[in-house]
């Protein structure tokens, strides 16, 4: 488990440290991280991290069914939170960091917290999402 997600984030930082000088040259300037994007992707994110154990207990019955009312609650503030996030970015760019944000913490969440596993390369497909993030979170200025 530790050993997947430490697989994970070391293909995520050998993507920084490797690529970082490469993209700023042929991006020709300098690079900027859109902090507002990935807030409010990660804050999207979150509303499934809360979710997805919900959920998974209940599949489990180790929950009770009437515990799915909190997601189905929190999940009512998404549309908002979006409509929100589109004064900053295309709706495109911000269901695509939505979604990856929400896959990286919710693997997270799973494996960390409800010790699921998953093999050497979904974690490498882990990883990747890291490589994504970088390219939709940057802007060249």
């Amino acid at each position: 488990m530790l050993g997947q997600l430490t697989l994970s984030a070391f293909i995520g930082l050998q993507f920084f440290v490797v690529v970082e000088t490469p993209v700023n040259y042929i991006l020709n300037g300098r690079e900027m991280v859109r902090w507002d994007v990935l807030g409010y992707g990660t804050l999207l994110a979150l509303v499934d991290v809360v979710m997805m154990p919900i959920a998974k207990g209940v599949a489990k019955k180790a929950l009770p069914l009437w515990m799915m009312v909190i997601p189905t609650l929190i999940y009512a503030a998404d549309p908002w939170i979006f409509l929100q996030s589109l004064k900053c970015e295309s709706m495109v760019v911000m269901n695509l960091v939505w979604d990856l944000v929400s896959d990286i913490l919710v693997t997270f969440t799973g494996l960390v917290l409800l010790g699921e596993k998953i093999s050497t390369m979904k974690s490498i497909g882990v990883g990747l999402s890291f490589v994504s993030l970088y390219f939709l979170s940057h802007e060249s200025v």
